[in-house]
């Protein structure tokens, strides 16, 4: 088609060359100059028919020209329009989400300043799962390969579902979903769009054909990277370090996979390149075919034109946003892991868990926990639950992860990490399980409920202090995951027993001690109260035969009447036995009054003894918190290196309150007898179960001031959190394995729709007694029902900038593994012992239930 500047151009030409005729003809004669004339005339004539027939066919071809360019420029507008549309066409999936050609973003910016996924294109999920394959293969973790297979099958599947989706998508009656109108059929929409390009009203669109298929031919590709393997340079199916599309590319232990050719937005493309694919490959080119049929002359049928467009589909593979998977050891290390490969490949798990998600909301917060419905798993090994987390964050990760750099960040040594706490501390207790752990996360889960409250407190580790009962006996594990006692090399279960043991029977004995006291001090009232009364009669009895002396020995009537004399002698008889009865009264009274106040020693002694065991055991968490050791010959047990616990384990019977105080049996003739192991020294008046140990102790073979001096044998197991970034899987540079104290994501829980898992003492470590250790996770990013989760922004917006990381913002967390809360596992344990305060009768359990915040 010429151009229409060439028009003007042609004009003036001619208009030059006609005046040029005029202005050469000669003017000599009349005759000369009518038949000039005449030939000018005609000359004229004919170079005006020559000039506008020139004209009209220069029109008409710009005209033709024009308007094919028109009807190819509508036919490549719908070519471009259907690759357009065809990334919308979708079909959902509840492990991956909404699954179509290429990936779509939401429009939204997540916090790390990428966009977030809405869509996964076919490229970019087969890449991801290959890859995982691989990763799985070659970190020997087979549950997870056994996630990836099935996974790859439901993507296959997700593949023919979409190849069926994008042939309906171009069938003239079918509605795209979410168009509305007349022109919701995409068949339509290219229809109007073709007729458009008629070059006139009378030319008519006879025919339109839109087709799916790929494109053929090297200069096509598929956008996707390989791993990088070095096994794998050089194969057919690798070109410059991308899959060759539309080639079947192996996965191990799976089906091959192919790719497909993609641009990174819609473009036209040579439509000699573009073959009709088959059912079973998903087409990512269209050809638009728009045949039209110009009017014929004279009834006849016009000619027939078609124009051709082919289309690829295209949109930029997007990178998923940053994010960290992290392995928690918030109550220390267990010494079977000295790398995040050890824990990914531990099989001795003693127990499994269940997962459980979020509903309603975040949790904590106004969400509560059930039954998931993307997991059909039941009860789960934690191995395999901790693959499966790790597996979702990869997913997540997509399709750039290098598989030498997870090799590297697997296998990163972290033992020795913890800090050094100096003098051991207590970290664990003896309790006994009573479900209540379980039970609040299974039933307990609503806002406000204790469920909530624990797991509010599991993320918050190395923030929060671990609190244990106050009556649960302290115990400390190790570095190397073994129980021992404060202050000892190891857990001396007969000590232990012992001690509690005799406490509790000291409790008991104190607190029966204490009744009979008080029994006595009240029969003794009222004995005291009898003999008094008894006194009050025999003082009066003797009162008058002392009046009645005294006026006989005034009047001297015993001189006079032998009658009188004899009275007098009764008189005299009877004062004596009177002061007789009295003497004797007056001493049982005192001796009455000495018993009830040994019996008031007994009771107070008792009642400090039953105070003081009541009060170590309600908070032997603090006086055995540095030590537990025997008293060489003695019966006392040292605490905390200061102060001796003298056990008294049998009562004060009443024979000893009586006989201690009197000499003599009981005045009724009852009572218990006094024990032969010294029970009668609850009637010393220096009695104590309670006192601070003089320097001169001896503990078991050494003296106090050296026990003193006795430094810690081994470490409390400290906290430590382990963080993998997505940043270092794709980077060259060497990665670092994040190493920290504290969480950086305390104050997050587990997003709306998300899920978590659980199992109670899963791991054991340790012997005589083992320690069980729980398995706690959260997974942040599984897909569930259609949706895909996002990882969790930390309440510190700048916690990975403080270690030197060249990032505008910190990754959110994706998941977090917690191996937590190590506890003695002794299954014979005494239970059902309990102490009682004497003043206001409160009890307090030994061996105090496990409280559900231990989890």
């Amino acid at each position: 088609m010429r151009p229409a500047g060439t028009l003007l151009i042609s004009c003036s030409m001619w208009s030059a060359c006609a005046r040029h005729c005029f202005e050469i003809m000669p003017e000599t004669s009349t005759i000369r100059k009518v038949s000039g004339s005449v030939s000018s005339v005609a000359l004229m004539a004919w170079l005006v028919i020559a000039y506008s027939l020139i004209i009209s066919l220069y029109a008409i071809a710009v005209r033709q020209a024009t308007l094919r360019g028109n009807s190819q420029d509508a036919v490549e507008q719908a070519a471009l329009s259907v690759a357009r549309q065809l990334t919308a066409v979708t079909v959902s999936s509840s492990r991956f989400g909404a699954v179509g050609l290429c990936d779509l973003d939401r429009g939204n910016n997540t916090f790390v300043g990428l966009k977030e996924r809405e869509v996964i294109g076919l490229n970019s999920l087969f890449a991801t799962l290959r890859l995982d394959s691989i990763l799985a293969a070659e970190a020997d973790l087979p549950y997870m390969s056994r996630l990836v297979g099935e996974d790859l099958q439901q993507a296959h599947k997700l593949e023919r579902e979409l190849i069926d989706a994008l042939n309906r998508a171009i069938l003239p009656n079918y509605s795209l979903p979410g168009s509305q109108g007349a022109s919701s059929s995409l068949y339509q929409q290219v229809f109007k769009t073709a007729l458009s390009g008629k070059q006139s009203a009378a030319e008519r669109l006879v025919d339109l054909k839109i087709s799916l298929g790929n494109l053929e031919g090297n200069t096509f590709s598929s956008l996707v990277d390989t791993p990088g393997l070095k096994e794998e340079i050089g194969l057919d199916f690798v070109n410059q370090g991308r899959y060759r599309p539309l080639m079947l590319i192996p996965v191990p232990l799976s089906r091959p996979v192919k790719f497909y050719p993609l641009a990174t937005k819609a473009q036209l493309v040579n439509h000699v390149d573009f073959v009709v694919s088959d059912s079973s490959v998903a087409p990512s080119a269209v050809l638009v075919e728009a045949t039209y049929r110009s009017p014929g002359k004279a009834g006849r049928e016009g000619v027939l034109r078609t124009r051709s467009a082919c289309a690829l589909v295209g949109a930029p593979i997007l990178p998923s946003p940053a994010s960290v998977f992290m392995i928690s050891f918030p109550h220390g290390v267990p010494g079977q892991f000295q790398s995040i490969k050890d824990l990914l490949r531990f099989k001795q798990w003693k127990a499994g868990g269940e997962w459980q998600q979020a509903v309603g909301g975040a949790v904590p917060g106004k969400g509560r926990l059930e039954p998931p419905l993307g997991i059909d798993a039941g009860e789960m090994n934690p191995g395999e639950a901790i693959q499966m987390s790790l597996y979702h964050w990869l997913l997540f990760c997509g399709q750039h992860v290098k598989p030498e750099q997870l090799e590297l960040l697997l296998s990163r040594s972290f033992a020795g990490q913890s800090k050094s706490s100096g003098e051991p501390v207590a970290n664990s207790a003896l309790t006994k399980d009573v479900g209540a752990r379980s039970f609040a996360l299974l039933y307990q889960s609503g806002s406000g409920g204790a469920g909530q409250e624990i797991l509010a407190s599991a993320f918050d580790a190395g923030r929060r202090k671990r609190v244990f009962p106050q009556s649960a006996f302290p115990l400390i594990v190790d570095e190397s995951g073994k129980c021992r006692l404060p202050g000892r090399r190891g857990f001396d279960r007969k000590l232990v027993m012992e001690f509690m043991s005799a406490l509790h029977q000291t409790n008991l004995a104190a607190i029966e001690s204490y009744s009979t006291a008080k029994a006595v001090e009240e029969r003794l009232d009222q004995a005291i109260k009898q003999i008094d009364q008894q006194l009050a009669l025999v003082k009066e009895e003797l009162s008058s035969t002392d009046q009645r002396l005294t006026r006989m020995n005034s009047t001297g009537s015993l001189t006079t009447v032998a009658a009188d004399e004899k009275q007098f002698r009764l008189l005299l008889a009877s004062q004596l036995q009177l002061n007789q009865t009295l003497t004797l009264a007056n001493e049982k009274r005192q001796n009455y009054i000495a018993v009830k106040r040994r019996a008031g020693m007994v009771s107070d002694n008792a009642e400090k003894a039953a105070l003081v065991s009541f009060e170590i055991c309600a908070d032997i968490a603090r006086f055995a918190a540095s030590g537990l050791s025997r008293v060489d010959g003695s019966p006392d047990f040292l605490l905390n290196k200061t102060y001796c616990f003298t056990p008294q384990i049998a009562p004060v019977g009443e024979e000893a309150i009586y006989k201690g105080a009197t000499g003599a049996v009981p005045f009724n003739g009852q009572g218990k007898s006094a024990s032969a192991d010294g029970s009668s020294s609850w009637t010393d008046p220096k009695f104590s179960v309670w006192r601070e140990a003089p320097a001169s102790t001896m503990v078991e073979g050494i003296s106090l001031a050296a026990l003193r001096q006795q430094t810690a044998w081994t470490r409390t197991s400290e906290p430590l959190f382990l963080i993998l970034q997505s940043q270092q899987l794709t980077e060259p540079s060497a990665p670092e394995l994040g190493i920290y104290f504290s969480s950086p994501f305390w104050g997050s829980g587990i997003a709306a729709g998300e899920l978590t898992y659980f199992a109670q003492d899963a791991l054991r470590t340790g012997s005589k007694p083992e320690v069980g250790w729980s398995v706690l996770l959260r997974d942040e990013v599984a897909c569930q029902s259609e949706t895909c989760g996002q990882p969790v922004a930390s309440p510190e917006p700048r916690w990975c900038q403080k270690q030197g990381l060249e990032m505008t913002a910190c990754p959110g967390l994706a998941a977090e593994v917690q191996i937590r809360a190590p506890l003695p596992a002794i299954p014979d344990l005494p239970v059902g012992s309990y102490l009682t305060n004497p003043r206001t009768h409160e009890r307090v359990s030994q061996i105090p239930p496990m409280p559900s915040d231990m989890l």
